[in-house]
């Protein structure tokens, strides 16, 4: 840099300095020690705020019987939180530096400040006088009394509220859990629903039938929640000029006690709304999207889930088909839920058949209501019957159409739904599915070791008390995560069919291997060979040994992906 360019540098240095100093720091206190902050005193204690701003209009409020009300420029109910957030805000002004008590408060900018005071129980007040910003931007002077302080200015600007900032914005003022009645009169609709003990929101108008709890609850929230975003008219008005003489819609909700009513008219220029409460005077604006949030149809509320189903509370299961009747116990002493086959056949159930059953059941929703169709279901084609611990029993009846739709009802419900078809076919409806397949029916607990043999390949992994090892291919320590996904995957295999080996199968089949399993003690539990055929294109697996002289058909996935990925997963690298 040239020596003319630091000369000029180190003179615009020092004049900003100078400055620096003049406006903050050249007056020096004339008091004693800096206060923390600006203002002390207890909320509480307020009774009323004003706060002036040169060429502005005042705005006071005043607390009256515990509620804080504007009283100027107009009188209306003031929003308390907004003038809690103000008293707080002028408790909480830090001082960056007290300038103490100046000559020339112009230079501050507190000449004709704006000001903000605080009107005591006891009679007594305090004002803060705000000036101007310093030459950094990030702070103002302020002024109590005779004295001059500098703070943030963040803190300050919250301090200068307008009348719409401490007015009542909240259109109603009601709890939406004390509501017991609401009616929705719109031009396509006119709806009633009443909240009744133990059966919750039904629709009592145009027709009788239960709603949709969580979208009624989530309507009486925003209904409470509405808020003004503009105050149009004050007093009685042409209410005509807003379209509230004949409103697009009216809401009225509450209960015995109390009832509002909220009237919706013509929209703005901003695309909302002009509303008023039916029995006030005053027409405000409220925000786009509130009429189109309302539900486009009476069947809109109605609730179209299928059936309630607390799963842990089932304690039978009936699947009546015209094929076969199933009936399911679970075991309710055991520590892990047991599910017991009683018919067609005695055998031990297949808890996750029974699991994926209820929790399809419970999951459905109707996609629309077919009151044309509730005859056919007098005789489903798919009845599902569950008896709670309470003792209460629920029913669901289902129908295929000829158009490939699926009907169904639910106990005595006034009329049948129309669901997803897939729901229906993810159902579980046979006995042999709910049948308990597994050929390693043992809890992850009583599993010590795993012994695999395929083709010319041994894996061996072992559970003990000194972790998870594996023997062979060569001796390592396991991870518990790859111990874990070989002991899920062969105590998780079934049998996909039953059968007895004929002549052409015995003459392709090649010995693929075997699958033993061990006890915490040692001792072998179980062992099944596995046999690989291919008949054509078509390659299936059986099992055989232990007890059961059926053999058993697997699917070719368990042997060919999954049993194969574990394996790969105990040699991997991340292993070392």
């Amino acid at each position: 840099m040239s020596s003319g360019r630091l000369v000029i540098a180190s003179v615009l240095l020092s004049f900003l300095l100078g400055a620096y100093f003049y406006f903050d720091a050249s007056d020096t206190p004339k008091v004693g020690p800096e206060p923390e902050h600006v203002v002390t005193f207890l909320p509480d204690e307020v009774k009323a705020v004003t706060i002036t701003k040169p060429g502005k209009e005042i705005v006071t409020v005043e607390k009256r019987e515990g509620a804080w009300w504007l009283t100027a420029p107009l009188e209306a109910q003031a929003d308390s939180t907004a003038i809690d957030k103000l008293i707080n805000g002028a408790l909480s002004l830090s001082l960056s530096k007290n300038i103490g008590i100046v000559d020339d408060r112009k230079s501050f900018g507190l000449a004709e400040p704006a000001t903000v005071a605080f009107s005591m129980l006891n009679g007594s007040s305090i004002k803060i006088s705000i000036g101007s910003e310093n030459l950094t931007g990030i702070n103002k002077y302020v002024a109590t009394g005779d004295e001059v302080f500098l703070v943030r200015k963040m803190g300050v600007t919250a301090l200068l509220a307008t009348h719409f900032d401490l007015r009542e914005k909240k259109l109603v003022h009601l709890n939406g859990e004390d509501v017991t009645r609401l009616e929705i009169k719109r031009e396509e609709y006119t709806v009633v629903l009443v909240r009744k003990k133990g059966s919750g929101w039904m629709i009592e108008k145009p027709l009788k039938a239960r709603a949709d709890k969580r979208k009624v609850n989530n309507l009486l929230n925003s209904f409470t929640k509405l808020e003004a975003k503009g105050f149009i008219t004050e007093t009685d008005t042409d209410v005509g000029l807003y379209g509230l003489n004949e409103p697009v819609a009216k809401i009225s909700f509450g209960n015995e006690e109390r009832k509002v009513s909220l009237l919706i008219g013509g929209k703005t220029e901003s695309g909302g709304r002009y509303a008023k409460l039916e029995s006030q005077e005053n027409v405000v604006r409220i925000a786009p999207g509130f009429l189109e949030s309302l539900p486009a149809t009476v069947t809109s509320f109605r609730d179209l889930k299928l059936v309630d189903i607390d799963i842990d509370d089932v304690t039978s299961v009936k699947v009546v088909s015209a094929a076969e009747k199933i009936s399911l116990e679970s075991d309710s002493g055991a520590q892990e839920k047991k599910w017991r086959m009683i018919s067609p056949v005695d055998a031990s159930g297949d808890g996750l058949s029974v699991s994926t059953l209820l929790y399809e059941l419970d999951r459905i929703d109707g996609t629309d209501v077919a009151p044309d169709e509730k005859d056919r279901l007098k005789f489903p084609s798919l009845k599902i019957m569950v008896s709670l611990t309470s003792g209460t029993k629920k029913t669901v009846s289902f129908s295929p159409l000829e158009d490939g739709r699926v009907v169904a009802t639910a106990d005595d419900a006034m009329t049948a739904l129309f669901i997803d078809p897939s729901y229906y076919s993810k159902l579980p409806k046979t006995a042999f599915e709910f049948r308990d397949r597994r050929l390693f029916p043992f809890r992850s607990d009583q599993v010590g070791r795993i012994v695999v043999k395929r083709f010319d390949q041994i894996f061996d992994a072992v559970r003990d008390d000194g972790g998870y090892r594996l023997k062979s291919p060569g001796k390592r320590a396991l991870q518990a995560i790859h111990w874990n996904r070989l002991l899920w995957t062969v105590t998780g295999m079934k049998y996909a069919e039953e059968f007895s080996e004929n002549d052409k199968e015995k003459k392709t089949g090649t010995l693929w291997g075997a699958v033993s399993v061990y006890n915490v003690g040692g001792q072998k539990i179980k062992e099944l060979t596995v046999t690989r055929y291919t008949l054509g294109d078509v390659t299936k697996y059986r099992v055989s040994g232990g007890s059961e002289k059926t053999r058993y058909g697997v699917d070719d996935g368990f042997f060919e992906e999954e049993l194969s990925l574990a394996l790969e997963n105990l040699i991997s690298r991340d292993n070392d």
